[in-house]
């Protein structure tokens, strides 16, 4: 079934994958891109389109009505391949499907902390559960330190 399945979404999204990037995506990047069994995992060398095929994988839920695009995050290892991918993102897919630039691309550090920032309402540059008892509650007004006592020191 899940072949079948497969087959159908690759003829019926051939113009898209075909087109999502300069070239046509391969047999294998394209099943990779319209591929939502779990995980899928991008291993392969230097130079061999990775970018590519992330970028169809954002854009194809959308387009198939699957997923709005505030719902997708690309993640990439550095800032260059964030970069890279809303690039890509913005030149190749956005004429295929509309509101792509809701697509969120960020590196893993960088949403991290992100996420750390908005659930504890502290940012900088040290995640905040690395942080001692102490320096999180020092850095959190009002909140109880070590032995119960209030702390309103936020230096």
């Amino acid at each position: 079934m899940n072949r079948k399945f497969e087959q159908a979404e690759l003829l019926r999204h051939r113009d898209f994958l075909d087109r999502v990037e300069s070239r046509p995506l391969t047999d294998e990047q394209a099943a990779a891109a319209i591929c939502f069994d779990d995980w899928v995992r991008f291993i392969a060398p230097a130079g061999s389109e990775k970018t590519s095929t992330m970028v169809a994988r954002a854009g194809y839920p959308v387009r198939a009505g699957i997923a709005r695009p505030d719902q997708i995050l690309l993640l990439a290892c550095n800032s260059d391949a964030a970069s890279e991918l809303r690039e890509s993102l913005n030149s190749r897919v956005v004429p295929w499907v509309d509101g792509l630039e809701k697509i969120q691309s960020s590196t893993f550090h960088a949403f991290g902390l992100r996420v750390i920032s908005e659930v504890t309402g502290v940012s900088g540059h040290l995640p905040f559960i690395l942080c001692s008892t102490v320096q999180r509650h020092r850095h959190i007004p009002g909140t109880k330190g070590p032995g119960g006592y209030r702390t309103t020191d936020t230096n």
